[in-house]
């Protein structure tokens, strides 16, 4: 049972990760700073992807909406295109 958990608990720290540092590089866009390496897909992602709330609780619609740019913009990375 202690292997579960740890592994949940792993697994919950990459996904958050991978979610804050799409959303970083999407933002930076609009930085005084300029954009990061990537910006042009992450705002490709983010312009792919409809809001559909599909559950009705905000805080899970928005969740599941910034994973579903999220493993675009990765999925952009890994590939070249979205």
């Amino acid at each position: 049972m202690q292997r579960v958990r740890n592994l949940l608990i792993v697994t919950s720290i990459l996904a958050v990760t991978g979610l804050v540092g799409y959303e970083i590089v999407q933002k930076s866009s609009s930085s005084a700073l300029g954009p990061l390496p990537g910006a042009h897909l992450a705002n490709r992602a983010d312009r792919a992807v409809q809001w559909n709330p599909p559950t009705g609780f905000t805080p899970v619609d928005v969740l599941l909406h910034e994973s579903h740019e999220a493993a675009l913009y990765y999925k952009g990375l890994a590939t070249g295109s979205i």
